[in-house]
This record gives structure tokens, sequence and C-alpha cells, in this order.
């Protein structure tokens, strides 16, 4: 796994860095959404190798959080074959 991020500040998102570590910092509830959210890529990619699949091969937490915010940071799974 590679993490890539953008600092806050950068709103054009001009400066993307390979980061050596991520924290998530979440709120108890929040553990269960990202838990669902890891489950959907999960079932997502069991579906990547049917040739009738019209999805993407990145999700975006903020796509799938109906309650996310711009405070919030999103995050952003992508999967390489």
């Amino acid at each position: 796994m590679i993490a890539y991020g953008y600092d806050k500040n950068d709103e054009e998102k001009n400066n993307l860095c390979k980061l050596s570590e991520i924290s998530l910092v979440f709120k108890i509830e929040e553990i269960n959404k990202m838990y669902d959210f890891i489950v959907k890529i999960k079932n997502d990619i069991g579906k990547m190798s049917n040739p009738n699949y019209v999805g993407s091969n990145h999700w975006h937490y903020r796509d799938f959080n109906k309650d996310w915010t711009n405070e919030e940071s999103d995050f952003i799974v992508v999967v390489e074959e």
C-alpha cells in the first residue's frame, strides 16, 4: 500500500506527496461507517472481473458517506490491477 496526500490548505491540489505514515482519527460512530465503506469496496472489486462492470477502480468516502463535510478529509481507495 502506498499513501499519497495533499495539505488541507492546498485547495488547488498542486503538491501531491507520498506519505510515509498516515493516521486516521475516528469518532466511535465513524468506525462502522468506514467498515461499511471498505466492505462496499470489497464487493465492488469482486464485480470488476465481470465484463459488464461499469464502475471505477477508485472510491471516495465523501461519495459514500452522506454526512461527510468539507471540514473532514476525504478517504480515497484506488485498486491497481
